[in-house]
């Protein structure tokens, strides 16, 4: 399926030291769509004693009480085994290659998982851990929507794999 571009070529594999992670089963360039974080979006206020290891901070407003979270228990799909990196190392700077693109359609919030660099076959996926909160919807997101869509115009004539993307982010670029 991941050859036609109809999902990318990730593997869910368990390692000792970390438990369940993502690896990469085929070379991943800049800038390629790797999925989306998906699931139930909830106040945080709801989820403050629940077990589920994965979830993503979607907004920390400043009323704690509207701040929301995707929490991937039920229908989750592969992003919820991508590993957090810590980055206030140098060391851990070097290892991070996803970055989270963050977007509105028809007022819904949605969360991409990019690659921020060329990613090796069986190299494992690393989230910088502070992406998994956002504070605010910036202003600038059009903006960098736009450079973000130029560069998959480019990437994608040459990556099937940037299709959806190119596809999502079509649609979303005026919806920021």
């Amino acid at each position: 399926m991941y050859k036609r571009g109809e999902c990318p070529p990730l593997l869910v594999v368990f390692d000792s030291c970390e438990g369940f992670t993502v690896e990469a089963d085929g070379h991943r360039k800049d800038m390629t769509f790797i999925t989306e974080y998906t699931d139930d979006v909830d106040y945080i206020k709801n989820r403050e004693h629940d077990d589920c290891d994965s979830m993503m901070t979607l907004l920390l407003a400043t009323d704690p009480s509207n701040s929301l979270l995707i929490c991937p228990n039920k229908r989750g799909n592969i992003a919820c085994f991508i590993n957090g990196i810590n980055n206030h190392t140098s060391e851990g700077k070097k290892k991070q290659n996803l970055k989270c693109v963050r977007y509105r359609v028809n007022g819904e919030c949605r969360v991409f998982l990019v690659a921020t660099r060329d990613i090796a076959k069986v190299s494992e996926k690393l989230l910088d851990e502070r992406e998994l909160e956002f504070h605010k919807w910036d202003r600038d997101a059009a903006e960098l929507l736009k450079g973000v869509q130029e560069k998959l115009n480019v990437l994608g004539e040459v990556n099937p794999y940037n299709r959806l993307a190119l596809f999502m982010f079509d649609l979303c670029i005026g919806c920021v």
